[in-house]
């Protein structure tokens, strides 16, 4: 059901997180973030860690990753859109942050239908 997990979420104190965006696999290795512009949108994400819990929580829209792969090699890019989201959400596990740490007043509820289905929505 998940797209990503990083090594804090299964007890490793390491700075590393994977995702699988479109079927895509991909590790990230000390990875740092920036966001690219003021846009914000909100999702209500789920998390392996918060069990049944979701929430809305409010991220930039587009982002620039620094990181390593997994053959050494120093990586940049910019994103967006959902991949721009799940990155943010592994990179904060690393910092020992869940998204209901994120999440915006009110908004904390069992999960009551497909993550899946969830769409970015402008933020307020």
């Amino acid at each position: 059901m998940g797209v990503g997990l990083a090594a804090p979420q299964i007890g490793h104190a390491k700075a590393v997180f994977v995702t699988v965006v479109d079927g895509i696999p991909e590790a990230y290795i000390t990875p740092t973030c920036r966001s690219v512009g003021d846009e914000r949108t909100v999702l209500r994400e789920l998390c392996l860690s918060a069990g049944v819990m979701w929430c809305d929580v409010v991220r930039p829209a587009a982002i620039r990753l620094d990181w390593t792969d997994i053959d050494g090699t120093a990586q940049a890019q910019e994103f967006d859109g959902r991949p721009a989201r799940v990155l943010q959400h592994e990179l904060d596990h690393l910092h020992g942050i869940l998204n209901l740490d994120r999440a915006e007043p009110g908004t904390i509820a069992f999960v009551d239908g497909d993550p899946k289905l969830q769409q970015l929505r402008p933020a307020p």
